[in-house]
C-alpha cells in the first residue's frame, strides 16, 4: 500500500501565512497597494474581515506572502515601520 501523504522533502520553499490587524492606522486598500505595487511582494488574500468607519479600517486580514524570503521580509519591515500588528500563523 502506498502512502498518500505528500513528500515535503523536495518542497523548494514555504510561505508565511500572516494575520494582519487593522486598527485604523492604515486603510485596507493602502496596505494592499503598498505590499503589491511599492514592494512587489506577491500574495494571496486568504480572508479579510474589515469594517469601514469613515476613513478608518478595523479588522483582520489573512495573507499568504508568496515571495522569496528576502522579498517577504520587505513586507514585514513595512509592518514594523508603520506599527501594523501582524502574526505569522504558520507556513504553507
Amino acid at each position: 500500500m502506498k502512502s498518500t501523504l505528500p513528500n515535503l522533502e523536495h518542497a523548494k520553499e514555504t510561505f508565511p501565512l500572516v494575520e494582519i490587524v487593522l486598527e485604523g492606522n492604515i486603510t485596507f486598500k493602502d496596505l494592499i497597494d503598498t505590499i503589491d505595487y511599492q514592494y512587489n511582494v506577491p500574495y494571496t488574500l486568504v480572508k479579510a474581515d474589515v469594517e469601514y468607519f469613515g476613513k478608518n479600517n478595523y479588522g483582520n486580514i489573512l495573507l499568504q506572502l508568496n515571495g522569496a524570503k528576502e522579498i517577504n521580509e520587505t513586507a514585514f519591515q513595512f509592518f514594523r515601520k508603520n506599527k501594523i500588528k501582524n502574526v505569522i500563523k504558520g507556513y504553507v
